[in-house]
């Protein structure tokens, strides 16, 4: 009891308060600073992370159609300018989900790979048409519309961080697919 007494003195006490508060500040710090769970994140900014790479795989995989199936040189361009966009979008979200705890598709969606089935039975002139159609344009402004929702409405700083980087990039894609459709539609009226 007396030990108890003289570690409570005025001058221990206040160095143990201090102490104290120094330690009730680093924890507010870390975990203010610290990740945000799954279980933290929204609903929609879980499914937002979810759509974004079930995308991603959509591009990659109509991507590799290219190779065998564009005659136009500049789907086959367009289709790799993508792919590697798509490699370095795909392995910054793996790191964001991770830290999330978020379990990303590692496949397109059901929709997704519907259209790649029907992109898959198309060559030449009419692959290149509705690859310009679909993944350079409707795919595009899908992924637009979602990443400009996620960066007015995450409350996640990390998640909206994310959409800011990266939408640019997408938006600059689908200008590009935009010309690239134009590009390819001029080339069927005139042939």
């Amino acid at each position: 009891m007396v030990a108890t007494l003289r570690f409570f003195s005025a001058g221990n006490m206040f160095a143990w308060l201090r102490l104290l508060a120094r330690g009730c500040i680093l924890a507010a710090a870390v975990l203010a600073a610290g990740s945000v769970s799954a279980a933290e994140l929204s609903r929609h900014e879980k499914l937002f992370l979810r759509h974004v790479a079930e995308g991603g795989h959509a591009e990659l995989e109509a991507s590799k159609l290219v190779a065998a199936k564009a005659a136009n040189p500049a789907v086959k361009e367009f289709a790799q300018a993508v792919a590697a966009d798509q490699q370095n979008i795909a392995a910054e979200l793996t790191r964001l989900a991770s830290a999330k705890q978020v379990k990303l598709p590692d496949t397109p969606s059901k929709m997704q790979q519907a259209s790649i089935t029907r992109l898959a039975k198309l060559d030449g002139v009419r692959f290149d048409k509705e690859y310009s159609r679909e993944i350079g344009v409707l795919a595009h402004k899908d992924i637009v519309a979602l990443f400009r929702q996620a960066q007015k409405s995450a409350r996640d700083a990390d998640v909206k961080a994310f959409a800011s980087r990266t939408l640019p990039l997408l938006e600059q894609q689908l200008k590009m697919g935009q010309q690239l459709k134009m590009t390819i539609d001029k080339n069927k009226a005139q042939g």
